[in-house]
């Protein structure tokens, strides 16, 4: 399990969804192929494709299946100036304006224990440089781990028009429509892999995914279905 140490302590995803995204990251920009003029290529590493193919058949989100990142991942207070100019590039809920001290007194008051909020504006940070760095590692962290949050930001949404990619397929992402979310991406995916396309109900790690038929008709408007009756 990937956690981060701090306080005396080691927190993991479930202390702060941040932590997730943050892992998620790692892992994802050790897998995506750019070509020497910096265009994202078509082509995944092996891991990368058999991440994606176990996460149709579980649902997790395809980073779980990638190597836990071994690295250790530092920021710098330039990550900190960088995020003050690209706050929108974090995709987080929350006012994040100012200094380290001044989102530390913010989180505070709303409530959040001290620790708890040292370690938000540390993970802040650290997001800030895996943002700025690689942007569409980034954005693809934030739609497996907070999907909730993510949002359709130029050079920040390297998703995949063919519906076998699942958690990383247009048809997760929000440009998909209001019913979007990655779960209905991976049960396309799957759907789509074993010949169900149509089918009204597609099992995903043991979840029964209801598909109903408009959004059917809306995937193969988009062209990401293979031809269906």
């Amino acid at each position: 399990m990937f956690t981060v140490d701090g306080a005396g302590r080691s927190w993991s995803a479930d202390d702060d969804r941040l932590i997730a995204t943050l892992d998620a990251g790692l892992r994802l920009k050790e897998q995506l192929i750019f070509s020497p003029d910096g265009r994202l290529l078509l082509d995944v590493e092996p891991a990368h494709l058999g991440a994606l193919h176990a996460s149709l058949d579980d649902g997790l989100p395809s980073y779980l299946h990638l190597p836990e990142p071994t690295e250790a991942w530092e920021s710098s207070p330039e990550d900190w100036d960088w995020l003050q100019c690209h706050a929108d590039r974090l995709m987080v809920s929350g006012d994040v304006s100012g200094s380290p001290s001044t989102v530390f007194d913010r989180l505070t008051a709303m409530g959040v224990d001290g620790l708890h909020a040292a370690l938000r504006v540390r993970l802040l940070r650290d997001c800030a440089r895996l943002a700025c760095e690689f942007p569409l590692a980034y954005g693809l962290a934030v739609l497996q781990s907070r999907p909730k949050e993510f949002r359709m930001i130029d050079g920040m949404c390297p998703v995949h028009a063919d519906s076998l990619w699942g958690w990383e397929s247009v048809c997760a992402a929000p440009v998909f429509g209001a019913r979007s979310n990655p779960l209905l991406g991976v049960a396309i995916g799957r759907a789509v892999r074993d010949g169900m396309v149509g089918f009204e109900h597609v099992q995903v790690g043991g979840r029964v995914v209801h598909v109903p038929m408009d959004v059917w008709l809306q995937a193969d408007s988009m062209g990401v279905l293979v031809p269906f009756d």
